[in-house]
C-alpha cells in the first residue's frame, strides 16, 4: 500500500544533478537540504539514502529533505510533489532530468545565495553577509568524458530535460551540453533552459543559432515586473530584458516568479502582462517560512495594505486573473503570522547590501516606508 499523503514519484522518475555532480530527486530538494548520497549516477541510484527516502514517502513519513513541498502544501499552493500525482507513472525508469549545470551568474539577486551565483560569491568576500558559504565556482560538469557517456545514455531516453544555473546562458557548460545533445542525437527531447534573460549571446555564440536542430524552450525568471526588479535582482536591466523577451518570444514557454517582499507589489502587472502575451505564469513562494524575505513575515497591517492594492488593481480584471492572484499570493500570505525578528533581519540584510550597492530600499519601495521606519 502507498500512502498518498506523502508519496511522490520524483525519487523514482527524476534526477536533479547539481553543478558539483551531487544528485537529488528534484530541483526543490537541493543537496543544501542535507540530502547527501554518494556522487555518481549509479552510486546515487543504488544508495541507501535514496532507498530510505523512497521508503519514507511510500509509508506516510514526511521526510525533512522534502520541506519545500510540505511548506507549499501548508500555504495551499501547488507543490512539485502534488503536480505529478495521479498521472499513474510507472516507477521503473528515469523520465526527466534537471541539470543545475553551473553557478556562474551575472546577477546578485537578494533572494539568492553566493553558492549559486559567482557574482554574489565575489561580493560576499567583501562584506561577508553570508558567513558559512562555498567559494568554489563550478562550470565543468561535463568535462569528464566517462561521466558524460553515462549521463547522456540516460538523457537519450527521457521525456524532459531542464537546465538551470546560475545563469545557463552565461556558461561554457551550456555550450558543451548543446554539442553533446547533437552528438548523441538528442534532437526530439524537450529541453528547457531557466534563464534570467539578461543575454542572448555568450562569447561569439548567439543562443538562437546554437539551439537550432534541438527542441528548446525557455523559462524566464522574472520575480515581479518592471524596473523595480533592478533593485532586488542586481544585474538586471529591465529595458534590455524586455527587448530580449521580444527577440526570443517564439521559444518562451513560461515565466517563473518567486513571491517575496520585493516582488509582491509588481506581481499584478506581471499577471496582466502574461495574460496579454499569452504566456503561462508559474508563481511560487520564496523558500522557507523562517525566511525574512517571505511575505508571510510581514505584519498584518502591511498584508492588509497589499490586499487593498490587489483589490483595486483587479477590480476591472477578469475573475480568472484575480483568482490566480488570490490563490497564489494573497491567501498564502495570511497562512503564517508575523515574527518581528524576521523583519529586523530583513532590514539589517538590506542595509548591508544597500551600503555596498549604493542603493536605498525605501527609494525603490516607497510603499513600505512606514513599515521600514517602524522596524527596530
Amino acid at each position: 500500500m502507498v500512502d498518498y499523503s506523502t508519496f511522490c514519484t520524483r525519487p523514482w522518475n527524476e534526477l536533479h544533478i547539481e553543478e558539483d555532480g551531487r544528485i537529488t530527486p528534484c530541483c526543490v530538494m537541493p543537496s543544501s537540504m542535507g540530502f547527501y548520497p554518494p556522487k555518481g549516477i549509479k552510486n546515487y541510484l543504488n544508495s541507501t539514502e535514496l532507498k530510505n527516502l523512497k521508503k519514507d514517502l511510500k509509508n506516510g513519513i514526511k521526510s525533512k529533505f522534502c520541506n519545500t513541498c510540505w511548506m507549499h502544501e501548508k500555504l495551499g499552493v501547488p507543490s512539485h510533489r502534488k503536480s505529478i500525482l495521479g498521472k499513474q507513472e510507472k516507477l521503473n525508469k528515469i523520465k526527466a532530468v534537471h541539470l543545475r549545470s553551473t553557478n556562474i551568474c551575472n546577477f546578485k539577486c537578494r533572494i539568492c545565495v553566493p553558492e549559486t551565483s559567482s557574482a554574489w560569491m565575489a561580493e560576499n568576500k567583501k562584506h561577508k553577509i553570508f558567513k558559512k558559504t562555498s567559494s568554489e565556482i563550478y562550470d565543468n560538469l561535463l568535462d569528464d568524458d566517462i561521466y558524460c557517456k553515462e549521463l547522456f545514455s540516460i538523457l537519450k531516453n527521457v521525456k524532459q530535460i531542464w537546465v538551470s544555473g546560475g545563469e545557463p546562458l552565461a556558461s561554457e557548460t551550456t555550450l558543451k551540453f548543446i554539442k553533446l545533445c547533437k552528438k548523441y542525437n538528442i534532437t526530439d527531447t524537450n529541453i528547457s533552459f531557466n534563464t534570467n534573460l539578461s543575454r542572448l549571446t555568450y562569447k561569439n555564440h548567439y543562443w538562437l543559432d546554437e539551439f537550432k536542430d534541438l527542441k528548446v524552450s525557455l523559462t524566464v525568471s522574472w520575480d515581479g515586473f518592471g524596473k523595480q526588479m533592478e533593485y532586488h535582482r542586481t544585474g538586471l536591466n529591465w529595458k534590455k530584458s524586455l527587448q530580449n523577451f521580444q527577440e526570443v518570444f517564439s521559444i518562451i514557454h513560461n515565466i517563473n516568479c518567486v513571491v517575496s517582499i520585493y516582488s509582491i507589489y509588481t506581481i499584478p502587472k506581471l499577471i496582466s502582462f502574461c495574460d496579454k502575451v499569452d504566456k503561462d505564469l508559474e508563481i511560487n513562494p520564496v523558500a522557507g517560512l523562517g525566511n525574512s524575505l517571505t511575505v508571510q513575515s510581514l505584519p498584518k497591517i502591511e498584508k492588509d495594505k497589499i490586499t487593498k492594492y490587489y483589490e483595486k488593481y483587479f477590480s476591472n480584471k477578469s475573475s480568472e486573473l484575480k483568482n490566480l492572484a488570490w490563490n497564489r499570493v494573497i491567501i498564502p500570505m495570511y497562512k503564517e503570522n508575523n515574527k518581528e525578528y524576521l523583519n529586523t533581519g530583513f532590514k539589517q540584510f538590506n542595509q548591508v547590501l544597500d551600503k555596498y550597492r549604493g542603493t536605498n530600499f525605501v527609494d525603490w519601495y516607497p510603499e513600505y516606508r512606514d513599515w521600514w521606519d517602524s522596524i527596530k
